[in-house]
């Protein structure tokens, strides 16, 4: 059994002893376990202390040899990886096992054939990731007796058989002709796509052009209909404005002449009162003066004459009266 360089054994004790950092050491004193010696100073008792073992307690990277394994579509594979591994407990990688490295190597490897009999052979490429944390965790939990812990298992090389390399060669081939057999159709496909949709695109635009100058005549006739009917209408409005400004020029006409006879007929009637007013008055002054000459007619009767003045003045009234009723014959006799 080989002996490990970082899993040492014990050699002949002397008092004094230091301790390096990140080391532990295991003493056994009269061959039982006493203590384990922590970095620093430490003192022994020579012939009766003895360090048994000696741990390096930082990561340590063990190389796990190449070996074989069989996948489970029946394909045989050469394998080698690296382990990471650290001690966490000194006592029980000094007593738990014989060789702990020696051991922690042999389990990774029989884990990971375990592992890999488990997967098809294109599932061990494409799952690498997978297997090399599956490998990890299988191993934890069977070196924790061993006061290890692994930390890392990383696959560093894949060898298969050389007909196995043709035959994925091959494979590998056939699916890049498949691929390209497969883009080229797409290729063709896709490009007839985009010239079916180019003539769609051109047909739906010539027809939605056909359509708009179609709309753009029914709207341009539609505007002329519109501007024909306003200009109708307007013309209508303004002839009947025409007549309603005719009709109100007669009405005002009409207004105004109504108004002038009114005012005529007024004026006549103001006229017609005021000569009544005028006669009314006249004869009014009229009998007056004539009651004032009676009286004074009277007056100058009851006077030595005035008999004689009566009788003239009656003779004078009956010439004026004969002579308007001559007037009124003449102007009779003329007429007819």
């Amino acid at each position: 059994m080989r002996q490990s360089k970082h899993f040492k054994g014990g050699k002949f004790n002397t008092v004094i002893h230091c301790v390096p950092h990140q080391n532990a050491w295991i003493v056994e004193r009269m061959g039982r376990f006493h203590r384990i010696l922590e970095p620093g100073v430490h003192f022994l008792i020579p012939c009766v202390d003895e360090i048994r073992y000696r741990h390096c307690l930082k990561e340590m990277c063990i190389e796990i040899p190449q070996q074989e394994a069989i996948t489970k579509d029946n394909v045989q594979l050469d394998l080698d990886a690296v382990l990471y591994v650290r001690v966490t407990d000194p006592y029980k990688a000094s007593y738990g096992v014989q060789n702990p490295e020696y051991a922690i190597s042999q389990l990774a490897q029989t884990v990971m054939r375990a592992e890999v009999g488990k997967l098809m052979l294109d599932n061990v490429f494409h799952e690498r990731a997978n297997l090399n944390m599956t490998v990890v965790e299988g191993i934890k939990e069977s070196a924790a007796p061993w006061g290890l812990i692994c930390l890392r298992y990383e696959i560093r090389t894949m060898t298969m058989p050389p007909e196995i390399q043709r035959a994925m060669k091959m494979q590998v081939e056939a699916e890049r002709k498949k691929r390209a057999m497969i883009l080229e159709s797409e290729g063709i496909c896709e490009a007839a796509k985009n010239k079916a949709e180019g003539e769609k695109s051109a047909r739906i635009l010539q027809s939605e052009a056909q359509m708009q100058e179609q709309v753009n005549k029914s709207m341009g006739l539609a505007k002329a209909a519109e501007a024909e009917k306003i200009q109708k209408i307007l013309q209508s409005e303004a002839e009947m404005q025409s007549k309603v400004n005719k009709s109100v020029a007669l009405a005002k006409a009409a207004e105004s002449e109504k108004l002038s006879q009114v005012v005529l007929a007024e004026a006549d009637r103001d006229s017609q009162i005021i000569r009544s007013e005028g006669l009314a008055k006249a004869i009014a002054i009229e009998h007056e003066a004539r009651a004032t000459s009676l009286e004074r007619m009277g007056q100058a009767i009851q006077n030595s004459g005035g008999s004689n003045a009566a009788a003239f003045l009656t003779a004078d009234n009956f010439v004026k009266a004969f002579f308007k009723i001559g007037k009124r014959i003449k102007h009779f006799n003329y007429s007819f």
